[in-house]
């Protein structure tokens, strides 16, 4: 895991990319650090709740892009989460 993980987008920060211009506000008021795995969870439960559990439109959201190479990371996600299963 690297928490200091480099993104193209300057406002993408750490481990998750999560995303401080949608993000911050969400997290500072539930006082959870940016850049920590409670971040990712907290991230993606707000965005499974607004799409009703949808999966792949709760992780399109969370990366904030819809191009080819964040669909390609959405179903990465979703593979590696079936073979933990």
């Amino acid at each position: 895991m690297d928490y200091n993980a480099k993104h193209s987008i300057k406002s993408v920060i750490g481990i998750c990319g999560i995303d401080k211009k949608y993000h911050k506000d969400l997290l500072d008021s539930k006082s959870i650090d940016l850049n920590s795995i409670q971040a990712c969870e907290e991230v993606l439960n707000h965005y499974l709740y607004i799409h009703k559990g949808n999966i792949v439109k709760a992780l399109v959201d969370y990366k904030g892009v819809k191009s080819k190479e964040n669909m390609d990371l959405v179903y990465k996600v979703l593979e590696i989460k079936e073979r933990i299963k």
